[in-house]
């Protein structure tokens, strides 16, 4: 198994909330909803995010979106192979990123039914384990891709620090002025703002 799966697996779920609360209040992306889950989200103004989709039943979904990966299907408007990336995640989840309006959380490829939630990689949590999509895992196979680097999971998941310590003193020893834009009492706010 890798790194970030190990991590992932690692971390409870409650904990990868308040991550994802804190980076989303310090990078400035509003939380979302989309059909009774919650989006809560981190990007880097350079094109790159995650977001993790969470249902509230112990289930989850991450997506990420490396802008400069090889799985970066919006850029050929490949909407069948971004269509496959879902293949294997479990319906409730799945359900929840596809058929969506072009109003929704996310960047979207193709309409209607077949319009999926672009992602360069996708994880999803089912049954207490974590789990790289089947779907990645088969394009990335068919064209000669590691699922973690190529897809930019290992990239986008690693502002989480998983598997270290996530902490208001950490965050600030991460030159917080150059990444969000803010100093250690910024850095504070942030975890205050989040609950975390």
């Amino acid at each position: 198994m890798s790194a970030v799966l190990d991590a992932l697996n690692a971390t409870p779920l409650a904990e990868l909330e308040r991550r994802a609360r804190v980076l989303a209040v310090l990078s400035l992306t509003p939380e979302a909803a989309l059909g009774g889950a919650r989006v809560v989200g981190w990007e880097n103004g350079a094109g790159d995010n995650a977001a993790w989709v969470l249902p509230g039943d112990g289930t989850a979904l991450v997506l990420v979106l490396d802008h400069e990966s090889e799985l970066n299907l919006y850029v050929e408007n490949e909407s069948e192979a971004q269509l496959r990336m879902y293949s294997g995640v479990p319906e409730t989840l799945r359900s929840l990123v596809l058929g969506l309006p072009d109003e929704s959380a996310f960047l979207t490829l193709s309409s209607g039914e077949t319009a999926a939630a672009v992602a360069s990689g996708v994880a999803f949590l089912h049954d207490g384990a974590w789990s790289l999509s089947p779907g990645l895992l088969a394009l990335c196979s068919e064209r000669g891709l590691d699922p973690l680097v190529d897809s930019g999971l290992n990239f986008c998941l690693s502002q989480y620090l998983l598997g270290q310590e996530f902490s208001v003193d950490v965050l600030s020893g991460r030159d917080p002025e150059a990444r969000w834009g803010v100093d250690t009492a910024g850095v504070a706010a942030a975890f205050r703002e989040a609950g975390a």
